[in-house]
């Protein structure tokens, strides 16, 4: 016989359980509200640019095509992150 299933065993929305934050960015719960969404933002936009400009070993316009944005916001998204596209190159 096998193991028993148990609840933590099961889908979120089977077992009744929320589930778990992102735990990917912090929330400054000292800010307001509108101060605590933005910075998380910045840091979701951050992550997901470097994650695709991983993906597409930072040849730009891909990126800014999977992105859905202009080549000119991903720049100034990526000169405001500290992104710099020759850290995702290929040697």
């Amino acid at each position: 016989h096998g193991r028993a299933i148990t609840p933590d065993l099961l889908p979120p929305e089977i077992a009744g359980h929320q589930p778990a934050p992102d735990a990917s960015f912090a929330l400054d719960e000292s800010l307001d509200m509108k101060a605590a969404v933005a910075r998380a933002t910045e840091q979701i936009e951050r992550t997901y640019l470097h994650r695709l400009l991983q993906r597409h070993h930072g040849q730009l316009q891909k990126t800014a095509q999977a992105a859905g944005i202009t080549r000119r916001t991903l720049y100034t998204k990526m000169k405001a992150y500290g992104l710099h596209a020759q850290d995702y190159r290929r040697s």
